[in-house]
């Protein structure tokens, strides 16, 4: 790789690696001159992201970071923003974003060049129905580590189409929320190779509604100190347990050893440490 020397040849080659924390320590330090706010960010984020790592456990963001991105934030996303309706901003650049599906469709191509994205939200579209159909066949999916489809009225056919896609190369987290759905989107989920081995599939907000065939949290008969219901996690139901036994072993019927915050999840599959399995699994 040609050694990075302008802004943009930087951000080229970060978004060509999005994983390369390196790429990023470089891009501060060439910043730094020009852009103190900014190369101190994304130190700021590289050194948390390493802490909630080595930790799996959420950190949140100090002082000095918070005041960075409320001082500067809209200057730093200002490129994005016209397409993009949220952004998250992850290891010092935008990570994450909610867009309306036809726009990504169009613009796509050109928003992965200008920032590293890995996590897109698709939203209801303006008008008409949800381009599932057009989004399933992009090879801009082959980018994206997690997808959310919440509350788009989606069910057990449109699942099995996204399921079958052949771009879901990178994909470990898939949000589903408030859709419809029931056993046969999730038979289609096990048997298809591209998403049998995602590591989480978030059924609702807290998997407490809905057909869920995973582990679920469910109320005991303790009580805290603050005699509020103490939670735990049911194991898969039998109807997941039939999946397993169809399929193998699949990381998403077990959210309590296997969930983790999605901007991490890649890392730790590439790293080892996820998916837990055998006898880690409760």
């Amino acid at each position: 790789m040609t050694t990075p020397v302008t802004y943009q040849d930087h951000l080229a080659a970060i978004t060509a690696d999005p994983d390369d924390d390196s790429l990023r320590e470089r891009f501060a330090a060439f910043l730094a001159p020009y852009d103190a706010p900014l190369a101190r960010f994304i130190e700021l984020q590289l050194e948390r992201a390493r802490r909630r790592r080595a930790r799996r456990s959420s950190d949140g963001p100090g002082p000095e970071e918070e005041a960075l991105l409320r001082a500067h934030g809209a200057t730093w996303g200002h490129t994005l923003r016209k397409y993009t309706e949220h952004q998250v901003f992850y290891r010092g650049l935008i990570a994450s974003i909610t867009i309306e599906p036809n726009i990504f469709l169009e613009y796509g191509g050109w928003l992965v060049q200008n920032a590293p994205i890995r996590h897109v939200a698709f939203r209801k579209p303006d008008d008409g129905a949800f381009p599932l159909g057009e989004l399933v066949e992009s090879p801009l999916l082959e980018r994206l580590d997690s997808i959310a489809l919440r509350n788009l009225g989606l069910g057990d056919a449109d699942v099995a189409r996204l399921a079958s896609s052949p771009h879901l190369t990178r994909l470990v987290a898939l949000d589903l929320s408030g859709n419809p759905l029931g056993p046969a989107a999730f038979e289609a989920l096990a048997a298809s190779p591209r998403t049998r081995g995602l590591l989480y599939v978030a059924r609702d907000e807290n998997l407490r509604e809905g057909y869920w065939p995973g582990e679920r949290l469910k109320p005991t008969d303790e009580d805290d100190r603050a005699g509020a219901p103490v939670w735990a996690w049911s194991p898969p139901t039998p109807e997941g347990q039939a999946l397993e036994r169809a399929h193998g072993y699949l990381p998403w019927l077990h959210p309590s050893v296997n969930g983790a915050d999605e901007l991490d999840l890649r890392w730790y599959l590439d790293h080892g440490v996820l998916p837990v399995t055998g006898s880690g699994a409760r």
